[in-house]
C-alpha cells in the first residue's frame, strides 16, 4: 500500500512497482493539456494574424484560453488545482485576464460529492468497507479544500 509517512524512497519503490497506473495517469495529463498547448502555440506563436488582432480580440483569445486551461486543471485534481492557484498569485508569471481565470480556482472549484471522496480513499486504501476506512483514520472528517 502507499506509506502513510512522507518517506521519498519507500512511495517511489511503490510507484515504481506499478508502471500502469504511472502510464496512464501521465496519458491522462498529456490528453488533456497537449491541445491547450497546441492552441496556444497556434494562436499566439504562430498565427500571422496576431498582428492584425485588435487588443480586444487578443484579450477575448486570453480569456477563451484561461478558461479551457482552469477547465483542464480542474478535470485533472487536486494536485492541478493547487498549481493553478498558485499561478494565480504571480502577475509576474501570467497576464492579467489568465490570472482572472485562475483566481476562481481559489474559490469556486466545484466540490467533489463526499461520497464518491470517501469511497475512491476507501479503494486506495484498501479496505473493504467504510468502518475498516474510519479505523484506519482516527477521527477521519471532511474538509473543504483543494
Amino acid at each position: 500500500t502507499l506509506p502513510r509517512k512522507y518517506d521519498r524512497y519507500m512511495i517511489e519503490e511503490y510507484w515504481s512497482s506499478r508502471p500502469v497506473s504511472v502510464a496512464h495517469r501521465v496519458a491522462e495529463i498529456v490528453t488533456e493539456l497537449s491541445p491547450l498547448l497546441w492552441a496556444y502555440v497556434r494562436d499566439f506563436k504562430l498565427a500571422n494574424e496576431m498582428d492584425k488582432r485588435t487588443q480586444v480580440e487578443t484579450l477575448d483569445l486570453q480569456r477563451q484560453h484561461s478558461n479551457a486551461l482552469r477547465d483542464a486543471l480542474t478535470r485533472l485534481g487536486p494536485a492541478f488545482i493547487k498549481m493553478g492557484q498558485q499561478l494565480s498569485i504571480r502577475p509576474d508569471l501570467v497576464p492579467p485576464p489568465v490570472l482572472a481565470e485562475l483566481q476562481k480556482l481559489c474559490d469556486s472549484v466545484e466540490p467533489v460529492p463526499d461520497e464518491v471522496a470517501m469511497e475512491m480513499l476507501r479503494k486506495e486504501m484498501g479496505c473493504n468497507n467504510q468502518q475498516e476506512l474510519s479505523n484506519m483514520f482516527k477521527g477521519l472528517r471532511r474538509v473543504a479544500s483543494a
